[in-house]
């Protein structure tokens, strides 16, 4: 565990450039003599957790993925990782156009509905 918030940038501070170390109750670390050692034992003594920090998304990339959809000209394109349905609504309804291409519908994967 040591090992991998080093590499996160987290063995000395919690926080980074790149996470941010939670922690909701208790203390996962502490100097004893000028080292860094562990002291929670267990869930107990700490609850928390890491969490990776998010960079805003090039506009640029945005816009050339609609056109990647527009050029494809797919009757059925499957997302992964979306961010969110309306995430993905917007980005239908307002970013497409822009490089023309018209708005797609959306299939929800969880209620089987229809959105366009």
């Amino acid at each position: 565990m040591e090992v991998l918030l080093d590499t996160l940038g987290l063995g000395k501070a919690d926080e980074s450039g790149l996470a941010m170390l939670r922690q909701n109750r208790g203390r996962l670390r502490a100097r004893r003599g000028g080292t860094l050692t562990f002291v929670a034992s267990g869930r107990d003594d700490w609850v928390g957790w890491v969490e990776l920090k998010t960079e805003p998304v090039n506009a640029n990339a945005i816009e050339n993925t609609g056109r990647v959809i527009g050029l494809v000209k797919s009757d059925l394109l499957a997302v992964v990782e979306v961010e969110s349905r309306r995430a993905l609504r917007r980005f239908s309804e307002q970013m497409l156009p822009q490089v023309g291409v018209r708005p797609i519908g959306i299939l929800d994967g969880v209620t089987g509905r229809l959105a366009l």
